[in-house]
């Protein structure tokens, strides 16, 4: 199994952030943040945004993604990182 990068879930995020856009569930002023977890600390792996309806914080509700938890390791949150965005490229080819 090949090593998953930071770059690759950054790459990810963004391309999720764009099909969002597309599907006019996430304004132009909100960034979709991914905290980094640590299996060794115990912190997951989450998708955020930041930025939705004025707010400073992070927040997991405008992206109807529940928690917004994707894994305790970095290839977990690949996995679920990509499974999100096939989702939604699938929802845009349906249109």
């Amino acid at each position: 199994m090949e090593r998953t990068t930071d770059r690759q879930l950054d790459q990810l995020v963004k391309m999720i952030s764009e099909e969002f856009r597309w599907a006019g569930l996430l304004p132009d002023e909100t960034k979709v943040i991914l905290d980094k977890g640590s299996k060794q600390f115990g912190r997951a792996y989450r998708l955020y945004t930041a930025g939705y309806a004025g707010n400073s914080g992070y927040s997991d509700k405008p992206l109807y993604l529940g928690d917004g938890y994707l894994g305790l390791t970095k290839r977990e949150a690949y996995l679920s990182l990509r499974a999100i965005l096939r989702t939604l490229e699938a929802v845009r080819g349906a249109k």
